[in-house]
Parts: C-alpha cells; sequence; structure tokens
C-alpha cells in the first residue's frame, strides 16, 4: 500500500515492503533481506543512544536514514527527483519526517 509524505510542502508517495527493503540493502552494501534489517536496526538503535546521550549522529547513520526514505521513494515512484544528499539534508532539517 502506498501513502504519502510531505516533504517541503508537497506531497509525495512512498511505499515500503519488499522492494523498499532490495533497494535499501543495495545501498547499505548488504547481502540479504534479514541482513539488511539488522542493519537498520543497529543504525536506528544508534541514533537512539546519541540522541540520549546528547551526542553528535554519525555520517552512518544520517546516510542511512536517506537511503532508508529513498528506498520508500523509489519503490513508490522509481522516476522521483530526489537524490540521496538532498534527502539528508531535508532530515537533518525535519527530523519529524522519520515519525
Amino acid at each position: 500500500m502506498k501513502h504519502t509524505i510531505e516533504i517541503n510542502g508537497s506531497h509525495f508517495p512512498i511505499k515500503f515492503g519488499y522492494g523498499a527493503i532490495r533497494a535499501l540493502g543495495v545501498y547499505l552494501n548488504t547481502p540479504g533481506y534479514d541482513t539488511t534489517i539488522v542493519k537498520v536496526n543497529e543504525l536506528l538503535q544508534q541514533l537512539v543512544a546519541a540522541e540520549k546521550e546528547g551526542v553528535n549522529i554519525s555520517f552512518e547513520v544520517t546516510d542511512a536514514l536517506g537511503y532508508l526514505l529513498l528506498a520508500g521513494l523509489d519503490n513508490a515512484d522509481p522516476d522521483n527527483a530526489f537524490e540521496h544528499t538532498d534527502l539528508c539534508d531535508i532530515i537533518l532539517l525535519n527530523p519529524e519526517l522519520l515519525q
């Protein structure tokens, strides 16, 4: 099922599921579904720990969040115009998007 996400005042289709996880596996260089899920969980734990401890978030975590968003956007609309670094900028400026 497709949902939408609001980015900079516009709504874009976003879809998670196997296609998005597969794309995310390519982005994160993980060889399979389970390893991709494990990697994402590890990175999310790092994010939570960094926020709790008040330390900087690593590029690895920021990049993964950008790829997570890109994978969902690409899965819903392969012709979207988003680039990874643009999404990282958007996430850093609007962390509530990840909710």
